[in-house]
């Protein structure tokens, strides 16, 4: 995430193994990065904060915990991290692990392991505490806004982004009622003792500039993290032909978002549609969610399927799908807008 009227940036639970990624976005948005921040200590990737450290010039910011020489920030509850013109305030919700924290930014919340799409992250790390994972969902995230848009480390079951309202009604792990209830709710995801590769993991994410040829190379996500897949959201998934007929007999105040990038849009799109890039669907969602219906396109579907089932999955109750896309739309001869 980045501030657009400084170009200042934080890369949150960065994977060593995405580092790439990261250089691309930093060099094409003209980013600098100011922060490394860790939501948890990770137990089954090899964070790269340390590569975005040297890469960069970031400060690495993590909770302070026993072992972990990697931080150059210490995170604490309450902390405000100035971030160009907005800031990232820090919210402790131990439980997934002892040093787990939260970010929020302004509508946007990064609730690492805590809060996942449908389930919450696995307390059998070796500082995990169901008693604190519960506390933290109940005394912590639970007097926050409805609104705000939930954005895990991972385990998001499908989705884009949840809202924080959503969650507390639909999440099963938070609907436990009770501490206890959550326990035995997730019992079965203890192992003791730990595998190895957990134990290497934390090990290689502790040290302050580890060898990078020493990692645990397993990514064993599905370990840590134990999101509920959700029912099947429903949304109208259309053909060409439907879809054409459906648009032009469409109300004025419905939308027709685009969720391509950019440059993908200006090369060609169809007549009426509006850009929304996928990445920034969750800071529109309040305005998506006023619609009275969503027409939702991208190049071959799979983009926009993302969208559809991510925008049904936080309440909007219609939401319109192109079956293939853009790709199919001019497979059947029907004409779209160019730059030239």
């Amino acid at each position: 995430m980045h501030d657009r009227a400084s170009r200042q940036a934080a890369i949150i639970d960065p994977v060593l193994d995405l580092l790439d990624a990261y250089r691309v976005q930093v060099s094409e948005q003209g980013l600098s990065v100011r922060y490394a921040l860790e939501t948890h200590s990770h137990s089954d990737h090899a964070s790269a904060t340390h590569a975005v450290r040297a890469e960069f010039g970031a400060q690495v910011g993590a909770v302070a915990s026993r072992g972990n020489a990697r931080p150059d920030l210490e995170l604490w509850d309450g902390q405000k991290l100035p971030l160009g013109q907005s800031s990232l305030e820090v919210l402790a919700t131990p439980g997934h692990t002892a040093d787990s924290v939260c970010f929020r930014l302004g509508n946007l919340l990064f609730t690492g392991d805590t809060l996942l799409v449908g389930g919450t992250g696995r307390w059998d790390a070796p500082d995990g505490d169901p008693a604190l994972l519960w506390n933290s969902l109940d005394q912590r995230l639970a007097p926050l806004e409805p609104g705000l848009v939930v954005l895990p480390a991972h385990g998001c079951s499908g989705h884009l982004f949840s809202l924080l309202g959503v969650e507390r009604k639909r999440n099963l792990d938070w609907l436990s009622g009770s501490a206890q209830e959550l326990l035995e709710r997730k019992r079965s995801e203890f192992r003791d003792p730990p595998p190895e590769s957990v134990l290497r993991h934390l090990a290689f994410n502790h040290e302050r500039d580890p060898d990078g040829s020493r990692r645990e190379r397993t990514l064993g996500g599905a370990w840590v993290c134990a999101a509920a897949s959700p029912e099947a959201d429903p949304f109208t998934v259309l053909g060409v032909d439907k879809f054409k007929k459906a648009l032009a007999r469409r109300d004025p105040a419905a939308l027709f978002i685009d969720v391509r990038e950019a440059s993908e849009f200006e090369a060609l799109r169809i007549a009426g549609s509006v850009q929304v890039p996928l990445s920034e669907l969750g800071l529109r969602v309040s305005e998506l969610r006023a619609a009275p219906r969503i027409f939702v396109v991208c190049q071959s579907g799979r983009r926009s399927q993302n969208a559809a089932q991510t925008l049904t999955y936080v309440g909007h109750p219609d939401v319109v799908q192109l079956k293939g896309g853009i790709q199919a739309w001019q497979q059947a001869g029907y004409e779209v807008e160019t730059s030239s």
